[in-house]
């Protein structure tokens, strides 16, 4: 996810190790919602094949130190249903399109 904010213009403070420094602003996600569906496999007659699709809800909340800056939701879906996404990947395509749909 962090890359979507550095693409969006937001800097991120990384330290040495990799680890994220203390700073001012504080940033949650929660899940709020969660809908997959999978077909792991080809049944007779069935053209559409393999794949899965993802819907989230997240909600966001932007902090400064006691502060709270904002605080929303936004949502994101992808269907991998015809191109044989794995559950994983559509799951973070939907994550990404979340966080692009918030910012």
């Amino acid at each position: 996810m962090a890359e979507r904010f550095r693409d969006a213009g937001y800097r991120l403070s990384i330290g040495g190790e990799g680890e994220l420094l203390p700073g001012n602003l504080d940033l949650e996600a929660d899940l709020v919602d969660i809908k997959i569906d999978v077909c792991n496999m080809r049944m007779a007659g069935n053209s559409a094949g393999t794949g899965s699709r993802v819907y989230v809800k997240l909600r966001w909340k932007l902090s400064a130190r006691d502060s709270e800056l904002y605080k929303g939701s936004s949502e994101g879906a992808y269907d991998g249903w015809h191109n044989g996404s794995s559950v994983r990947d559509s799951l973070l395509r939907a994550v990404r399109q979340a966080s692009d749909n918030l910012l």
